[in-house]
Parts: structure tokens; sequence; C-alpha cells
């Protein structure tokens, strides 16, 4: 497997961790446990926070532009530097496997 498809694994697994989470969120709603809930909905935030900036930072390496990538509003912006952060990590990895 190549460094792209095992990126693109991180992602997927990213996702399914979040789907197996929000599913404890529900069951933890529906038996009132409110501290679970609380810890849970951080860990979903948590995990969403991620996908949303990896996502991005995928595909600015794949050559899309912002706009086509996402358009948030003005009070949820993406952070930057992360952005910037995981960009040149994810080109280091990806150019070492060439």
């Amino acid at each position: 497997m190549n460094k792209y498809q095992e990126v693109k694994q991180e992602l997927k697994s990213l996702v399914k961790k979040i789907k197996a989470i929000k599913i404890k969120y529900k069951e933890a709603q529906r038996q009132n446990k409110h501290d679970s809930v609380w810890r849970i909905g951080c860990d979903v935030n948590g995990l969403r926070y991620e996908f949303r900036h990896r996502h991005i930072v995928m595909s600015i390496i794949r050559g899309r532009k912002r706009e086509e990538i996402e358009r948030p509003a003005d009070d949820n912006q993406p952070s930057e530097k992360y952005i910037q952060e995981l960009v040149e990590h994810y080109e280091q990895t990806l150019r070492s496997d060439s």
C-alpha cells in the first residue's frame, strides 16, 4: 500500500470512529447519563475537528482550491495554522513514498 492510500485509510478510520462514538452518544442520551453524554460529545467534536482539517489538507495536496472544498461561515473557519502544519507533514510523508 502506498503512502497516499495509507493517509486515505486514516481518514476512513476517523469516520468509522466518529460513527461509533455517535452511536454511544445517542445511547447515553437515552439512558440519561449526562456526565457520559458530555464526555462523549467532546470526543465526537474532537474527531470531527481532526477529520475536517485532514480532509481539507488532503484535498489541497490533490490540487483542489479552498472554495471547492468547503465554504465555511465566518464564525466557523478552520484553523489555518493547523492546516499548514498538516500540509507540511503530509507532503513530507507522501514525498518519502516516491
